[in-house]
């Protein structure tokens, strides 16, 4: 729908990033909801001009907050304008993509008028899935998270740790590389060892893809602690993750090897690496009876179980 189509309907969602229309026809009890910073950006002015223009408090605005926007971008505009979403004078109901992005955000003294938080489950279809290929035989495979287009995957680190890995480690020729994310050119390792790029798995080939697995790497340089190696570990993979402040997956579940920030380099994931192939060949199969200590995580529940609460605060501001 153009963004200047006004509708007769009592109820109706409209996008604030769409490329067409000029005008964004705005009622006295519109709520903005913001899901990246630019859009928190247009929310904070538009809440603004509502106020003003309907002679009413201004309403709160809800900020699903998905990571650490700010460190998207090198010290420039887009950094300082990212930042200020979060500096917003008036009521804001932060809803954080985990508790550990939000301790982040308070650690970096960044707090919002409401405050809420959902945590991590493993998608339905996943789940199902690994209810009934639990205990399949582990292969000599590894898997890594391969997104080159994005930054804070880190894989040009990813990419020498396994050069590095494969001069020291005298049986790499004897493993499989598998890269599940983005679609990429297949990339030589050495003359035996090729990444071979999977792109975007349907959930049933992912699944199917992480039983069989035995390793896994996956990184992200941020305070989010992403989803991939949770999904990993669960389904009895060895992986390897790195630290960042606050995050510290290692005790989310044994199967991660979480190596801290400071230390964070390819030599050192090199090394780990090494040391999980060569204990592969004592226990295939270890992976599998791997401890969560995420409770809920294995549970088919809603996540947000607050929006009820956030109903109430809204409708405050309607009285």
């Amino acid at each position: 729908m153009p963004l200047d189509q006004d509708i007769d309907t009592s109820k109706q969602i409209v996008s604030m990033l769409k490329k067409y229309g000029n005008y964004l026809p705005v009622s006295k009890g519109d709520i903005f909801i913001s899901t990246f910073w630019k859009t928190a950006y247009i929310a904070q002015r538009l809440s603004l001009w509502q106020s003003q223009e309907f002679n009413q408090p201004i309403k709160p605005i809800i900020y699903l907050i998905q990571d650490f926007e700010p460190s998207f971008y090198p010290w420039s505009s887009q950094y300082s304008l990212a930042c200020s979403t979060y500096e917003y004078p008036h009521p804001m109901i932060g809803v954080f993509n985990t508790k550990l992005l939000q301790d982040y955000f308070h650690l970096q003294n960044y707090r919002f008028a409401y405050e809420y938080s959902f945590e991590p489950y493993l998608n339905k279809v996943l789940l199902d899935n690994l209810k009934k290929l639990k205990g399949t035989p582990k292969e000599r495979t590894i898997l890594i998270y391969g997104r080159p287009s994005t930054s804070r995957n880190a894989f040009g680190i990813l990419l020498e740790s396994l050069r590095i890995w494969q001069k020291q480690f005298l049986e790499a020729k004897q493993w499989k590389i598998l890269s599940a994310g983005e679609s990429y050119p297949d990339i030589p390792i050495s003359d035996n060892l090729v990444i071979e790029s999977l792109g975007k798995l349907s959930l049933e080939d992912y699944a199917q893809t992480l039983a069989k697995a035995a390793i896994g790497i996956s990184f992200m340089i941020s305070p989010h602690p992403s989803y991939p190696p949770l999904e990993m570990a669960h389904f009895g993979i060895k992986v390897i993750t790195n630290g960042f402040e606050n995050k510290d997956l290692s005790s989310w579940h044994d199967n991660i090897i979480s190596i801290p920030f400071a230390l964070f380099s390819p030599e050192s994931i090199a090394n780990q690496l090494t040391i999980l192939c060569q204990k592969f060949t004592e226990d295939p199969n270890r992976g599998w009876s791997g401890q969560s200590y995420l409770d809920h995580y294995l549970l088919d529940k809603p996540p947000f179980l607050f929006i009820k609460d956030i109903y109430e605060i809204l409708q405050t501001y309607n009285a």
